[in-house]
């Protein structure tokens, strides 16, 4: 299934294919600030969240729900320390996390 999506380079390191390649966007935004633009399929914060104190998490995560999609996924490193933050997402990994907005006690 990895070969839908990626190629197999000569040094064992897999690259995304072009045509997916192009519906990506990178952009560098400040996680204090909210998000305005169109929301988000996927947010990569891995191993980011470790150098916030808990209100400045508490914010981000807080941020990050406006931009997300229900349904989409948020990467985080291991020791993050912000499980407690993300009662409305699901467990999928101790890394991985799907935005699911009914599940939130």
């Amino acid at each position: 299934q990895k070969h839908a999506h990626f190629i197999s380079l000569p040094t064992g390191e897999w690259e995304l294919k072009p045509a997916l390649r192009q519906l990506l966007r990178f952009r560098v935004h400040n996680l204090l600030a909210p998000l305005n633009d169109r929301q988000f399929d996927i947010v990569f914060l891995k191993n980011v969240l470790i150098y916030f104190d808990k209100a400045s998490k508490s914010q981000v995560i807080g941020s990050l729900r406006s931009g997300l999609k229900k349904g989409s996924y948020l990467v985080t490193g291991g020791s993050e320390g912000v499980p407690d933050l993300l009662k409305d997402f699901s467990f999928r990994h101790p890394w991985l996390h799907r935005f699911d907005p009914q599940s939130r006690s």
